[in-house]
């Protein structure tokens, strides 16, 4: 995989606009050429193109990461033909720009590509792929669960009947299940419709755990991604479902190259507003994956109630800050040493021991 690249190594500059039924691409070279194409989304087609056109040139593509996956990638590089995946979030887009074309994006990517701005994302391999596909219908169902318990949550609002007491109403367990299905609504319509949500959250329910099965079963029967897991269980705080989220988002933890790439995939690593001899730094910069960061901070309340070294520190933090906001930038500061212990036990392959 190809995260970084130097362009002085490439004599020629892909950068593909992929769409559901074209390729849209744009070719330029060092000597300020340029030509645009579009054709039918085969991989076939650009491939041979490529080599028709390109024979005995160095050839590296570009493309954003989207919900055409990454065909266009496994076919290219199958062919030892470099390609980067890009986050759209990463591309540069000028305020004033009212006009977009699948040519302008294809010449914008080829552009950066051959300016050596372009950093690809980590592509997921082999079985770290079939884990975030398992993870990726977990997930949905769960969403799925949230909405449905919002859902049910505002039905009670708008029709102003009675909340369950707290002893029941915690996580939605059976008790607060049979509550809300034995509650008398003195209206059959919305006892109809109290219903209907009430078998959704069910069946939702029910698939959250057959793909939560299947995700233990396909770990077993992959011992790397089985120690892996185990690896960054062995911190505190961090239970199963993290570790398997973890795992899930960033693939291959071979491909990590520093502490900080970490932070910034979660998008805990702080922002920063410096000039001359003023540091500036801010809050977060949310730019990462915003549910593996909201499970990091669930670990991160059970990790200082475990560790008394992230306890203290988590103290430390807080009472640098004023009361109305110290306990999150603590915590956050917490999630923040949890993904230096992440990639530590990760790295050298060994379990967390606290000191």
């Amino acid at each position: 995989m190809m995260l970084t690249y130097n362009p002085k190594d490439f004599d020629v500059f892909i950068g593909i606009d992929v769409s559901k039924l074209t390729f849209s691409f744009t070719v330029m070279d060092h000597h300020n050429s340029q030509r645009s194409k579009t054709i039918p989304s085969n991989p076939e087609n650009l491939i041979q193109y490529i080599k028709n056109q390109f024979k005995d040139k160095k050839v590296i593509c570009v493309y954003e990461a989207g919900p055409t996956g990454f065909g266009l990638y496994d076919a290219l590089t199958a062919q030892n033909i470099p390609c980067l995946v890009v986050a759209p979030t990463t591309l540069s887009r000028k305020p004033n720009q009212k006009v977009k074309t699948d040519k302008m994006d294809s010449k914008k990517l080829a552009s950066d590509l051959k300016a050596g701005e372009l950093s690809s994302i980590h592509v997921p391999q082999a079985h770290w792929r079939q884990l975030r596909h398992l993870f990726k219908s977990y997930q949905q169902y769960v969403t799925i669960r949230m909405a449905i318990k919002r859902r049910i949550k505002s039905l009670f609002l708008f029709a102003g009947l009675p909340l369950p007491d707290d002893s029941i109403k915690q996580n939605w367990m059976k008790p607060h299940m049979e509550y809300i299905k034995n509650l008398d609504c003195h209206d059959p319509i919305l006892r109809q419709k109290l219903d209907l949500l009430l078998e959704d959250h069910h069946l939702a329910r029910q698939r959250c755990l057959l793909s939560l099965k299947q995700i233990h079963t396909f770990i077993q029967q992959h011992p790397d991604i089985q120690k892996n897991i185990q690896l960054v269980r062995s911190i505190d705080g961090i239970g199963s479902i993290t570790a398997i989220t973890l795992l899930a988002k960033i693939g291959n933890p071979a491909l990590l190259s520093n502490q900080r790439q970490l932070a910034s995939f979660i998008g805990i690593v702080p922002s920063e507003h410096s000039s001359g001899l003023t540091n500036r730094r801010g809050s977060i910069t949310h730019m990462g994956d915003g549910y593996l960061r909201s499970m990091l901070i669930e670990s991160s309340w059970k990790a200082i109630k475990q560790n008394a070294i992230l306890k203290k520190f988590f103290d430390r933090i807080q009472n640098r800050h004023h009361r109305s906001f110290g306990k999150q930038k603590a915590i956050v500061a917490v999630a923040r040493k949890l993904t230096l212990f992440i990639y530590a036990v990760l790295k050298n392959q060994r379990p967390f021991m606290a000191h």
